[in-house]
């Protein structure tokens, strides 16, 4: 994994910057440093005056309730980084090695709960355990897919751009959103399941 992202992040930044590092997990886990790039005060304010703008329009649209809290919610991630960076970005204690760290680290945590998680809600459908099998093979493959593609493009960022995206793109965009893809595989194969077996009450009465 850290290989592959070394590889595409030396097509575009400096493959001398680029360093894998060795961490201690629950066995070890690599994961890539580099240098990151802290934004300047007129990027800081900008992106402040922004963030305050759109919580301002957005709470005046007739947009449905959760994309306005949605979008509130991102605008006020920004807020909060770009306050820290105007009035105290010397103290600002993160670097790319620490947003590495706990990125890997949690999605090896979620990598190693999606079996149990989706095998317990699994194990009440009486379904055939070959087609479970395979829908839990298969969230654990686009996981992993997903999280080695959005680990580069959060690294491209963090070097390219600035770390003052470094909480919007975890909180947002990071690990923790991996759960809305698990729910939905499973609600999708529920739903499909419920579809098949249509009014059939013998299957049924499980859940009775």
């Amino acid at each position: 994994m850290n290989d592959f992202a070394k590889d595409i992040l030396s097509s575009y930044l400096s493959a001398n910057d680029i360093n894998i590092l060795e961490k201690t997990f629950v066995n070890t886990v690599y994961i890539i440093d580099m240098p990151g790039k802290y934004p300047s005060m007129i990027f800081s304010v900008c992106l402040l005056i922004a963030s305050l703008l759109l919580i301002f329009l957005i709470s005046k649209t007739k947009l449905p309730p959760p994309i306005v809290i949605w979008v509130i919610y991102l605008a006020l991630i920004n807020l909060v980084s770009s306050v820290v960076f105007i009035l105290m970005p010397a103290m600002f204690p993160y670097i790319i090695e620490n947003f590495s760290e706990l990125y890997i680290k949690t999605e090896v945590v979620i990598w190693l709960f999606i079996p149990l998680l989706m095998g317990i809600a699994f194990s009440s459908l009486p379904s055939n355990i070959f087609t479970k099998t395979a829908v839990v093979v298969l969230t654990i493959i686009y996981s992993m897919v997903l999280g080695i593609i959005r680990y580069v493009a959060f690294l491209y960022i963090l070097a390219k751009f600035s770390y003052i995206f470094m909480a919007f793109l975890f909180f947002a965009f990071g690990p923790l959103m991996d759960f809305i893809y698990i729910v939905g595989l499973y609600s999708l194969y529920v739903s499909n399941y419920a579809s098949k077996i249509g009014k059939d009450l013998r299957i049924w009465k499980w859940l009775s």
